[in-house]
């Protein structure tokens, strides 16, 4: 299963600033080992010429969807998140949405249980 955060930035914001704080060894690693058991970073995508209302998507693997439950209380992730947006600026993002997506064989698996 797969756990998408895709949004758009404030028309003011140079989206550079976080494509450079993802891009430092540091931060990404700092940002991968806060994620909760059973999720993984699979990628982080800029859609091109303009073919998506949104600007980024970052895609997550995860378990199962107790995975997001733990991941609501987990406070590693969140204490990396609240330094990126103290280094960033609070309001990066005139909007985010979050999907949960499964593959056809999950779908399939669901149905012949």
């Amino acid at each position: 299963m797969y756990w998408v955060t895709y949004g758009k930035f404030r028309s003011y914001i140079d989206n550079q600033g976080f494509i450079a704080w993802f891009r430092n060894e540091g931060n990404m690693a700092k940002y991968k080992a806060a994620l909760t058991d059973g999720m993984k970073l699979v990628e982080i995508y800029f859609p091109i010429l303009n073919t998506a209302e949104h600007e980024v998507e970052i895609w997550f693997k995860i378990d199962n969807w107790a995975v997001l439950d733990k991941d609501r209380e987990n406070e590693k992730i969140r204490a990396v998140l609240t330094e990126m947006i103290r280094e960033l600026g609070v309001d990066m993002f005139e909007w985010i949405r979050t999907k949960a997506l499964r593959t056809l064989h999950d779908v399939q698996s669901a149905f012949n249980s």
